[in-house]
């Protein structure tokens, strides 16, 4: 919360503070409020264009701060889930037990979170990082604290006389924001701009990132939990859905039974291509990560709905910590099903389902449905609330998409609203 309040003082006073070589202006409390709480929970969804509406103190201090922080609370969180779950640390390492006493009363040591937050952090995340914004640097990403220059347009026949080119360092805050499946771009339109995405090899780089923490965190399981088939599970279930998304992605944009081209190229950067673009709209939904190298508005039919169920289920790799935790549940919903239909009492790993898990894990299923239906009706319902683009039903998806997006700590968008 204090962390949060700092960082919405920054946007609504950044004009007045350092590091504004472009004079970006305050924000207003309510966009800053929203710009907070959406990177405060990882949900990183941008009502703004940051080369336009942020300073570099902004972006550096607030935007890219967040995103270093909150994937690693992630992390440290589904750590000392599985601490608890497989008996406290010392069991898990090899060490004393808990003592009937503590079991007796339901006690295990889970560790400590915020050392677990400051080891990620420090030891693992930020050097990650170093390495892929040096990466993405050498491709040609901005990495400089000096102003943007000023160009002539060589066309002269444009109305525009010369155009102001937004700098800034990009290539550390791109890096941060793929791996931790954070989402939130400098530039408006994110990895579509060729200034953040200006090659195939960085977009190779981009994409990478994006699942590369989510996978690992599944073969973190087993050493962890000393359960190596544990590994196998996570990771085999989550790789099925993964393809089989993917794949129906894939072949959704390189086919179009009315289109002049082939592939679907509308709202895509001819220098990634149909199956690049839709690749990374999948991933970056498998992975809660929000990014885009190309716009989801124009995605075809199919690719659309792979994106969104995706975000609803949100245990295809899903995100930092956030991933795994979701297909907790999922599992513990399965054992508790399967132990209904074989009549035997409901267990995971040793330990009991009973009915106290039972009410906490029907809340988590049903929460979902509730809110991001319940709010797409109440907007649909009172198109003052819409601004939308579009009044087909594509309109209805546009809104469904923001609300299970913005659910799903994912951040990303069909856009066409009025936000």
């Amino acid at each position: 919360l204090a962390l949060g309040v700092v960082v919405w003082i920054l946007f609504m006073t950044q004009a007045w503070l350092p590091l504004n070589p472009d004079g970006a202006p305050n924000m207003s409390w309510d966009l800053a409020l929203h710009t907070m709480v959406s990177f405060l929970t990882n949900t990183n969804q941008q009502h703004y264009s940051g080369q336009a509406q942020l300073s570099y103190l902004s972006q550096m201090v607030g935007i890219a701060g967040l995103q270093v922080i909150t994937p690693m609370m992630g992390l440290a969180i589904v750590v000392a889930t599985l601490r608890g779950l497989f008996g406290g640390r010392e069991q898990m390492a090899g060490g004393t037990a808990a003592t009937p006493t503590d079991e007796a009363r339901g006690e295990r040591d889970v560790g400590n979170y915020w050392v677990d937050v400051l080891r990620a952090t420090l030891r693992f995340f930020l050097p990650l990082a170093l390495l892929w914004s040096v990466l993405l640097a050498s491709q040609g990403v901005p990495a400089t604290l000096a102003e943007g220059p000023t160009y002539t347009p060589l066309d002269q026949s444009v109305e525009m006389r010369s155009q102001h080119v937004p700098l800034g360092p990009v290539a550390p805050m791109v890096a941060v924001k793929q791996l931790g499946t954070n989402g939130g771009g400098w530039y408006g339109p994110n990895s579509a701009v060729p200034l953040e995405n200006p090659t195939p090899l960085s977009n190779l780089l981009e994409t990478l990132a994006i699942i590369l923490i989510p996978v690992a965190i599944t073969f973190m399981v087993g050493p962890l939990t000393g359960r190596r088939k544990l590994t196998a599970l996570v990771f085999g279930c989550m790789a099925l859905m993964s393809v089989v998304s993917t794949g129906a992605a894939l072949w959704s944009e390189a086919y179009s039974p009315t289109a002049q081209d082939a592939a679907l190229m509308e709202g895509k950067e001819t220098r990634f291509g149909a199956s690049n673009s839709a690749l990374w709209a999948t991933l970056t939904t498998q992975t809660s990560n929000g990014s885009v190298d190309s716009m989801h508005d124009s995605l075809a039919p199919l690719t659309g709905a792979v994106t969104i169920t995706n975000m609803l289920v949100n245990a295809v790799w899903g995100g930092v910590g956030c991933g795994l935790q979701q297909f907790l549940v999922y599992l513990l919903l399965a054992a508790f099903l399967s132990g209904l239909m074989t009549g035997r009492t409901p267990e995971l790993f040793g330990r009991k389902i009973e009915a106290g898990e039972v009410r906490l894990l029907a809340l988590l299923i049903l929460l979902q449905p509730l809110i991001v239906i319940g709010f797409t009706a109440l907007t649909v319902a009172l198109p003052a609330f819409t601004g939308n683009s579009n009044p087909g039903f594509h309109g209805i998806s546009q809104v469904l998409y923001e609300y299970a997006s913005a659910f799903a700590n994912n951040g990303s968008g069909f856009e066409g609203l009025g936000d």
